[in-house]
């Protein structure tokens, strides 16, 4: 079962309402954000540098709930 995790993205560039240098906190599943906005931009960052995952925010997990 995969976990629901909070990473912080800092934005190179301005991206959208969010100035450069600012911190963008997006739930992820295994590292992988579940918004696809960010993960387009975490993948065209490969390229032109516009974001990154910042790697020394705390991570906070979410428990994701079950259906029974």
């Amino acid at each position: 079962m995969s976990k629901i995790k909070i990473i912080e993205i800092k934005c190179n560039t301005k991206i959208l309402k969010h100035e450069e240098g600012s911190r963008v906190q997006v739930k992820s599943v295994n590292g992988v954000p579940t918004d696809s906005f960010w993960r387009r931009r975490l993948a065209d960052a490969e390229i032109d540098g516009c974001c990154e995952v910042f790697s020394d925010a705390p991570v906070k997990e979410e428990k994701k709930s079950e259906k029974k």
